[in-house]
């Protein structure tokens, strides 16, 4: 009887941790946004006044046209993209 006291307490306390540590995981990943990466536009040296904005280039042809005979019951799909995520990994060689 008394080794079963405390293996049905070291159960419990696994149990017990199990459930808290499911809890904790739902929760996900903390949101890190960063800063933005825009640059000041350089100021003209003589009159101190910003630069003017670049001249009008020509587009670039795109290798996907878009058709213009699709029926009007056709999908369209969207994806608008704020934030990329890229894994990084630093080797040393010291």
């Amino acid at each position: 009887m008394t080794f079963f006291k405390p293996l049905a307490l070291s159960l419990a306390a696994c149990v017990a941790l199990g459930f808290v540590y499911s809890i904790s995981a739902q929760q996900g990943p903390g949101s890190s946004q960063s800063e933005t990466v825009a640059k000041p536009r350089k100021k003209n040296p003589t009159t101190g006044e910003a630069a003017p904005p670049e001249p009008d280039q020509p587009k670039i042809p795109s290798k996907f046209p878009k058709k213009k005979d699709l029926p009007d019951e056709a999908p369209t799909f969207r994806a608008d993209v704020t934030t990329v995520t890229v894994d990084v990994a630093v080797l040393d060689n010291k």
